[in-house]
């Protein structure tokens, strides 16, 4: 894995990002089957689908990259940050 250059050029992920257009769904599904044969059947159910996650994820990767090439995004690994209140479900 790429080293970060610049760690403090960062922003957190923008998990409201969405697109219907075809080539983002193709994308996402063309990286799904590559990366991801088989979907998982353990641990708890998530609120959205793996692939809904992996377009967003896609979708912000992409808009941070037009912004700024060399911009990271950050994702907090945190347990504390997934909870119902926090900033990554404020809208749901």
């Amino acid at each position: 894995m790429a080293t970060i250059a610049d760690p403090w050029n960062s922003r957190p992920i923008d998990v409201h990002r969405w697109s219907d257009h075809p080539e983002i769904v193709g994308l996402v599904e063309q990286v799904w089957g590559a990366y991801f044969p088989g979907e998982s059947k353990t641990g708890p159910k998530p609120k959205t689908t793996f692939r809904h996650q992996l377009r967003v994820l896609l979708l912000d990767l992409y808009v941070a990259w037009l912004e700024d090439p060399e911009l990271c995004i950050g994702v907090s690994m945190s347990s504390n940050y997934w909870d119902t209140s926090s900033r990554y479900n404020a809208i749901h």
